[in-house]
């Protein structure tokens, strides 16, 4: 499930989508930097990013910013999948799963 923040919070407002635990994979995707060679920009796409912001810090942030629009407290998260890739764009993406 791809998920827009500001979109959840205009069509639910309060209201959570999830109640239940849920596991939670995210995908940090970092900009290949510009100066990189066609080349070398080839060679890095996809691959692990190892980059000062550590991934638990980001995680951290992401899944503070579903709570209250994803769920009302992220302790409904009960397992979680996280990576930093380099990418053409920067971007954040995850999906959501009910355990049950």
């Amino acid at each position: 499930m791809l998920i827009d923040y500001l979109s959840i919070k205009s069509q639910h407002g309060k209201r959570s989508l999830f109640f239940d635990p849920i596991h939670f994979e995210v995908t940090f995707v970092f900009e290949i930097p510009k100066s990189y060679s066609p080349k070398k920009k080839a060679m890095v796409l996809n691959k692990p990013y190892i980059g000062k912001v550590d991934v638990d810090n980001l995680l951290k942030k992401i899944l503070d910013v579903c709570t209250g629009a994803l769920y009302t407290n992220d302790n409904i998260v009960t397992s979680v999948s996280a990576r930093k890739i380099y990418g053409l764009h920067a971007k954040t993406l995850f999906t959501v799963t009910n355990i049950v």
